[in-house]
């Protein structure tokens, strides 16, 4: 079996793609909000203009976040790399991958909709008891449901069941912790050695503190912009609260696993050669500020629902990965984590598909600490990112050694795991 090779891609990269990628990101969502004009001036006069007022807001005394800023650039060299981003996006709308189609998609959402209720029907003869009767409730809800009343990016419409959507929202909570069952494997058992851990780190955290040492804790608890945020809620840069919070605690958990898989950061560019392997993007993550906007978070779990369906699907689709899942005990075995950091706080999902059915779940939640706080405030935080962990290097583990994998002549050795981390930079 070959093994893995780990590639961390990013910190050499020149400066300007990474800022381009940036703008583009931020003329995006003006797509997604519908005020996107498709006249190049107006975009450059409306990025320029936004940029300025965030600069004016932005304390004189908060530099790395000014330099970040300023490192857009002003004049004709803004406006370029803001034409740039600008092409990059009527490129993808003149191939209509921007273009939602407001009458064809109801069609195709009713279609999965259809599948979705048939594999839901030859469940409920597959089952018994207790799931049996939560499978016919969720029959009962879908039968209810108008595909028009709701959005394209409904997981409904994806022939998704996602426990924080419908139909569970209007199902009692013990049909759904009866949903939940097979994805509690994934939790740890509660330790109480992991709080004595936590009791040990925030001890040795104030002493660091009151030393005036530096480390990663003391930048983050005692640094101003967090600590007016806490305070008097102030909004924070979402690449200082990547680069600061998020990247040092994903990719410590995220390091030493089995095989070394391929890890991506966040601003990762596609396309990467992998000579004769071929990916299985397993972990997806998406960011915002601390505190994001409630639709925000909702938009990053449609999406990651979206990148996770995908993920799955590709193993049915790619011929390497349809010969590496040709077997029923690789199938059941495979999970797609999601990671998504809503405002101040930590979601893990995972996906699978069983009996036809994609299942969406969340595993754990937990806040992340912006400010000095007791060992039991943040051993929630220590007990998801060990919960992380363990789920996604054991999937990984499992489907790499899973003992039918020699009696296929296509082994798992042909397969790169893929892991997106944010950049610590």
């Amino acid at each position: 079996m070959g093994k893995l090779q780990y590639i961390y891609k990013g910190s050499m990269r020149k400066r300007e793609p990474l800022d381009i990628v940036r703008i583009s990101t931020a003329l995006f969502v003006r797509v997604e909000q519908g005020e996107w004009t498709g006249i190049l001036k107006k975009e450059v006069e409306n990025f320029t203009n936004v940029l300025e007022k965030v600069l004016k807001q932005i304390p004189l005394d908060d530099v790395e976040r000014r330099k970040k800023l300023q490192s857009f650039g002003t004049g004709k060299k803004l406006a370029k790399r803001v034409t740039t981003a600008f092409e990059d996006l009527c490129s993808l709308t003149g191939m209509k991958a921007l273009v939602i189609d407001a009458e064809s998609w109801p069609e195709d959402a009713n279609t999965n909709l259809q599948l979705l209720k048939c594999d839901i029907g030859r469940t409920i003869n597959n089952t018994s008891g207790y799931e049996k009767t939560m499978w016919e409730r969720i029959e009962t809800e879908l039968e209810e449901v108008d595909v028009e009343s709701l959005r394209f990016d409904h997981p409904i419409c994806s022939e998704v069941l996602d426990i924080r959507s419908e139909p569970f929202t209007e199902m009692p909570v013990s049909f759904c912790d009866i949903f939940k069952e097979p994805f509690q494997k994934y939790k740890l058992e509660h330790s109480s050695i992991i709080l004595d851990s936590c009791k040990e780190f925030i001890h040795n955290e104030e002493s660091k503190i009151n030393l005036d040492e530096d480390c990663m804790t003391y930048k983050v608890w005692k640094s101003p912009k967090y600590e007016a945020h806490i305070k008097k809620g102030k909004s924070i840069n979402e690449g200082s609260y990547v680069c600061e919070v998020l990247a040092p605690l994903i990719n410590i958990v995220m390091n030493d696993l089995p095989e070394n898989p391929v890890m991506w950061d966040i601003w990762g560019e596609e396309g990467m050669e992998l000579g004769k392997a071929v990916e299985l993007e397993m972990v997806y993550l998406k960011t915002g500020r601390p505190n994001s906007s409630q639709d925000k978070r909702q938009r990053d779990h449609k999406k990651l629902i979206q990148f996770s369906k995908d993920s799955i699907d590709t193993t049915r689709k790619i011929s390497k990965l349809k010969r590496v899942f040709n077997l029923s005990s690789k199938r059941q075995i495979l999970s797609i984590f999601a990671i998504n950091i809503a405002g101040d706080a930590m979601e893990l999902y995972a996906m699978r598909r069983e009996s036809g059915i994609y299942k969406y779940c969340l595993i754990e939640e937990a806040p992340i600490p912006l400010h000095m706080t007791s060992p039991s405030a943040i051993y929630p935080l220590i007990y998801f990112l060990m919960t992380l962990k363990t789920a996604v290097a054991c999937t990984i583990y499992k489907i790499l050694h899973n003992s039918d994998s020699g009696d296929s002549e296509h082994s798992s050795g042909e397969m790169a795991i893929t892991v997106s981390t944010p950049k610590n930079s």
